[in-house]
């Protein structure tokens, strides 16, 4: 899975936290005695702050169905075996509560996660 995707998904199923103070941050990246990979995960730290802040921008530029929609949509996901077939059912009663089926479910899942990964590539873009 493309980290992106990976850190979409996560974001998704986890509720918000607070981001770490840079005084953490430097407290965390100090335990590393190797300066080149204390370097390297403080940039991977920023790379995941920015795309968090990308991906929840994305959200709110969404209409309010949509961002519910995608939420309920991947809530839950863990990609463990019993999980998948909790979240079978779970999509199940979404599209019968909806009124539409599965496949156009997944669709429109598509869809808005398409729009989304766009946008946040471009967000990304803009901030570099």
């Amino acid at each position: 899975m493309p980290r992106a995707q990976y850190i979409f998904h996560k974001y998704l199923r986890e509720p918000a936290q607070e981001s770490l103070s840079d005084e953490r941050l430097s407290t965390d990246l100090e335990i590393s005695f190797d300066p080149v990979d204390a370097q390297r995960r403080k940039e991977e730290f920023n790379d995941s702050e920015a795309l968090h802040d990308c991906l929840e921008q994305c959200l709110t530029g969404l209409a309010e169905d949509d961002a519910d929609f995608i939420r309920e949509y991947y809530a839950g996901e863990t990609g463990l075996r019993n999980s998948a077939e909790s979240q079978k059912a779970m999509r199940k009663r979404m599209a019968e509560r909806r009124g539409i089926s599965m496949n156009a479910l997944r669709l429109r899942a598509h869809r808005i996660k398409k729009h989304l990964e766009e946008c946040v590539d471009e967000c990304l873009n803009r901030t570099k």
